[in-house]
């Protein structure tokens, strides 16, 4: 991938220029991968500011206790930060086929149709007139009644309602979110048919991550390649995304716009773990060399490491722990960083992530 697709994909991420609210980031991506809640709360937040000033996670934190933006299983069966009003028609298009394909998967955990249909009547009971309830508070509430959630058989009976449109997460209670009935918290749902749904999910895929062809599409939902063919005809017609050729293969933008135009944006960016830049494409050799990959994800194992950028290809991973007296950053680069400035750019990159976490920054080192 040529260097100008790479300033353009780092503009479609909003890391060259924030936008003016948590949800405005939200909704620009459609849904950003959010299995790792510290994670995609930095995710959002690096993306945005409030009142003109970065966005903290008080900010972002906000934002879902206000309910605009939840976190649900909209495609993949990973959790996602989506706004709220959209995940709805997002489970329209993904629902079905994720619940036939984890069929076994429940089968073999002895949850059968009986005992989902028993946590669903159990979780309104819980939740139902505006109540919320922790992970561990919803789990209790279910092994007091008598459903097990040993061996897993907690995390797929949240997870089976929250893909069939019953509980999402919702607002905080402190540092961990609260489940809520999907219905009395998401108070104003978009309805689209299904035409529109996929229309408009291929769209907002392409705000945020544009340029990207249609296979990196399938990869993101996991949709049909029918639907995504679909979707991209009408995303197309409608005006929504505009396709170009580069190196045989067709690429999609959201605007058409002349090269050089965009902003880079700083030069050296912590990205969260699981971030859609890095994440967000069938294929990542635009971003770190074949060489580096498994520094990000030891042995595939499905962790994704935080990685640092440069001018958008990482070129290292960092990890961050919190102190009574501040973050502690280690950033462990590729290849050996120029010592002279190493330490003053990295003090200066990691700021602003101390200051979203509000806490002082103690230490940036290198391994």
């Amino acid at each position: 991938m040529t260097d100008l697709l790479r300033v353009k994909r780092l503009t479609a991420q909003l890391l060259a220029a924030p936008a003016d609210s948590v949800l405005t980031v939200a909704a620009h991506f459609g849904a950003m991968q959010g299995q790792d809640l510290g994670a995609v709360l930095w995710a959002l937040g690096q993306r945005a500011r409030s009142s003109g000033k970065p966005a903290t996670v008080t900010t972002v934190r906000d934002s879902f206790n206000r309910g605009e933006v939840v976190r649900g299983w909209p495609m993949r069966g990973t959790l996602h930060a989506v706004p709220a009003a959209d995940l709805g028609w997002m489970l329209s298009l993904t629902t079905e086929r994720l619940m036939r394909g984890a069929a076994s998967r429940r089968a073999g955990l002895g949850l059968d149709e009986q005992t989902l249909d028993r946590a669903r009547s159990l979780a309104i009971d819980l939740l139902g007139g505006g109540h919320g309830a922790t992970r561990a508070e919803f789990l209790e509430h279910l092994e007091r009644n008598g459903i097990s959630t040993e061996s897993s058989r907690g995390y797929h009976i949240i997870w089976s309602l929250s893909q069939t449109g019953v509980l999402c997460w919702g607002p905080f209670r402190a540092a961990e979110q609260e489940l809520r009935l999907m219905d009395e918290w998401i108070t104003n749902p978009t309805v689209l048919d299904r035409d529109d749904a996929l229309c408009e999910f291929f769209s907002r895929y392409i705000n945020g991550h544009g340029p990207a062809t249609l296979s990196d599409f399938a990869a993101w939902t996991g949709l049909t390649m029918g639907d995504c063919r679909t979707a991209v005809r009408l995303a197309t017609e409608r005006g929504r995304v505009h396709p170009f050729l580069h190196n045989n293969e067709s690429y999609f933008v959201a605007e058409l716009t002349e090269p050089g135009i965009e902003t880079t944006g700083p030069r050296l960016i912590p990205l969260a773990g699981f971030d859609e830049y890095y994440l967000g494409y069938r294929a990542r050799d635009a971003v770190i060399h074949p060489d580096h990959a498994q520094r990000v994800v030891p042995g595939n194992n499905g962790m994704f490491k935080p990685v640092l950028l440069q001018d958008g290809v990482a070129i290292g991973t960092w990890k961050r722990k919190a102190t009574s007296r501040g973050l502690l950053i280690e950033v462990s680069p590729f290849e050996p960083m120029p010592k002279r400035q190493l330490q003053h750019d990295l003090e200066l990159v990691f700021q602003p992530f101390a200051d979203f976490w509000e806490t002082p920054l103690r230490s940036v080192t290198t391994e």
